[in-house]
């Protein structure tokens, strides 16, 4: 049986991922964590194993601004952004400039309305000062 556990900060997700077959699944995460573990029995039947290949990718998720101007992207833009995730860019200017933002391209996943019409969002972008 082999097992990928994906962990993000000593919490267990309720995502898990298990394949005790033949098949030759692809994994893309969204933590910097990942837990793997091989497990077999008893039984006498013998196989190959198996045989992985990893690569660590750099996903920009947050940082501090302090140029006259820049972009800012949710990660994998411009293709879909991942689950679970939280990041939190600052943007510090001059105490005698004013920041302006200009939403170039915005497609986030559908915001739920309940029956008494309060709006809930799945996704989300906020901004506010300090």
């Amino acid at each position: 049986m082999f097992h990928i556990n994906l962990n993000l900060s000593g919490q267990e997700l309720p995502r898990n991922w298990t394949w005790c077959d033949q098949s030759s699944p692809r994994v893309s995460t969204s933590s910097n964590v990942l837990h793997i573990r091989f497990e077999t029995d008893n039984i006498q039947e013998v196989r190959r194993g198996f045989q992985l290949y990893y690569r660590v990718r750099r996903e920009q998720c947050g940082e501090t601004m302090r140029t006259p101007t820049g972009i800012i992207q949710s990660p994998g833009y411009p293709n879909s952004y991942p689950h679970n995730r939280y990041c939190t860019w600052r943007i510090i200017a001059p105490e005698d400039r004013r920041i302006r933002l200009e939403f170039l391209d915005f497609d986030l996943e559908e915001t739920y309305v309940t029956a008494t019409g309060k709006k809930f969002c799945y996704d989300s972008v906020a901004v506010s000062l300090k």
